[in-house]
């Protein structure tokens, strides 16, 4: 068993994260990002998919209304990078030669209020700049949809299960969250 994760010094809960799947497993550890396949790089992300899921989150209406009218700006699709050096996931557990995805999301995947200028793409590779909260909402959508198997496991809820109730090889889409925080079970109903 091997695990991928690049440790980043100021992201302390997600070393706490990452160092309890370590005591669990004991796996190979490998200090670098797993490398996706060039195939899911071309996929895109529907944005009026991700304006539909903002009625089910717990946002405010006026930051709702607010990530609604960065979306609409978009294209309706729109691809999170041109190159598989453009897009990573936190950890990776290889198990059995099956690569197991995981997001570890803090409060600012849920907020989306980190305005500072990032890049996603139109689908004929356009540049487009949008504020830092959508380019990681159309990225956790994509991982959400593209990466299987694939687990987002949310700050909030690690702080207070920690791995007890994680399965770390699951297969499938898995989301460890509390019940009255956003996530993103809506696109895998």
């Amino acid at each position: 068993m091997e695990l991928y994760h690049l440790p980043h010094k100021s992201r302390k809960k997600e070393t706490l994260f990452v160092s309890k799947i370590i005591e669990s497993l004991n796996p190979t550890v490998r200090k670098s990002y797993y490398p996706l396949t060039e195939s899911i790089i071309n996929r895109s992300v529907k944005t009026a998919d991700i304006i539909n899921w903002l009625d089910t989150t717990k946002l405010s209406q006026k930051r709702r209304s607010k990530v609604t009218q960065e979306l609409l700006r978009l294209p309706k699709e729109v691809k999170v990078a041109l190159n598989t050096k453009q897009i990573t996931c936190d950890v990776v557990i290889v198990s059995d030669n099956t690569p197991h995805y995981f997001e570890y999301n803090e409060k600012q995947h849920s907020r989306l209020t980190v305005n500072r200028p990032s890049k996603v793409y139109a689908a004929d590779g356009t540049e487009i700049i949008v504020p830092r909260f959508i380019q990681r909402l159309v990225r956790d959508v994509w991982r959400t949809l593209y990466l299987k198997p694939y687990s987002v496991v949310w700050d909030d809820y690690f702080a207070q299960h920690g791995l007890d109730e994680i399965d770390l090889t699951a297969d499938g889409y898995n989301e460890y969250c509390l019940h009255e925080t956003t996530n993103f079970l809506y696109f895998n109903k």
